[in-house]
């Protein structure tokens, strides 16, 4: 009995810091800002511009930072109930789906030289505005994501009960994987220059093709929220969906949307924002639905009126004690 008491408190006081932690980073995040901001704009000849291209550097980062934290909550929450009850298994595909395109843009976007000149003469020598962080954080979450569902399906958790995945999802993953495959296809096949050699936007083009992907992106960042929105609306309850999870998720969108801004204010030019619309849409679409989230588990469905703590180990801590 003694050992179950001193179990279940070790993990009551693990469930608070991951609370916590979260205000620690946006606190370390207002202080590092400060610092960089003070320190760039009032040394001798400082640079205005040099201090908010820092700016933007540290936040770039912090978003990275942030969203990526924000997928492994789920994965502890998972393994330490021994369960998956309470996640959609339609949000985590759409995700790897999502993710998977979202990588494919941002390496192509950061890393060659023929779609970045293209860039530049389809937006009037404008640069694109993915950065180094970006492709990070599609490919760690593309990575972690794939890392969720090897729990869901190869790890003996406990499922929720009737069908994973509807079919709507599977014929939406399997369209849109035929669709890519089909266009870049066309592309190769059509003979034309695969890159953009003017302004004119040619559609059968491989920058065409990585905006089409990127679209992809997008469309399942809207589409993937909604059947957890569901889960938590038929089940009266947010119980297994990580709350750690949406706040880090919320923080990485705003700090997101605030680079995007930075980064086209500085080169003077606003068509940026909409040069990379994933990024855009991105941050916009995860600060909605995590409002949405944060209803369902404050407003809606709080724990306190289902008879659970505020903790993502509550289940596991009540089986102990039996």
């Amino acid at each position: 009995q003694a050992r179950r008491l001193a179990s279940t408190a070790r993990m009551t006081v693990a469930a608070r810091l991951r609370q916590v932690w979260p205000v620690a980073l946006v606190a370390l995040f207002v202080a590092v800002l400060a610092a960089v901001v003070y320190s760039e704009g009032h040394r001798e000849g400082g640079d205005k511009r040099g201090a908010w291209r820092a700016v933007s550097w540290l936040i770039g980062w912090l978003y990275f930072f942030a969203w990526s934290l924000s997928f492994y909550p789920q994965l502890l929450l998972n393994y330490e109930r021994k369960s998956t009850e309470g996640l959609s298994y339609n949000f985590v595909w759409l995700n790897l789906l999502g993710f998977v395109s979202y990588s494919i843009f941002n390496v192509a976007f950061f890393s060659s030289e023929r779609v970045r000149e293209s860039y530049r003469i389809a937006n009037d020598g404008e640069d694109n505005l993915v950065r180094a962080n970006d492709v990070f954080f599609a490919l760690h979450a593309a990575t972690v994501t794939a890392v969720t569902l090897v729990q869901m399906y190869f790890c003996g958790y406990k499922r929720s009960r009737g069908p994973l995945v509807w079919l709507s999802v599977r014929v939406f993953v399997a369209v849109s994987i035929l669709a890519a495959a089909v266009y870049l296809v066309a592309v190769f096949a059509r003979g034309n220059e695969l890159w953009v050699k003017d302004g004119s936007g040619n559609f059968w083009t491989m920058l065409s093709w990585l905006y089409f992907v990127s679209y992809i992106k997008l469309v399942v960042s809207f589409c993937k929220y909604l059947p957890q929105v569901w889960l938590n609306y038929t089940r009266k309850s947010t119980h297994g969906w990580s709350l750690t999870n949406v706040l880090l998720d919320f923080t990485g969108g705003f700090l997101s949307f605030v680079q995007l801004f930075i980064d086209a204010s500085l080169e003077s030019d606003w068509s940026g924002v909409f040069g990379d619309p994933v990024k855009l849409g991105l941050s916009l679409l995860s600060l909605g639905f995590d409002v949405v989230f944060l209803v369902q588990h404050f407003v809606l469905y709080p724990p306190s009126s289902q008879g659970y703590d505020n903790l993502d180990v509550e289940e596991q801590s009540s089986s102990l004690t039996e």
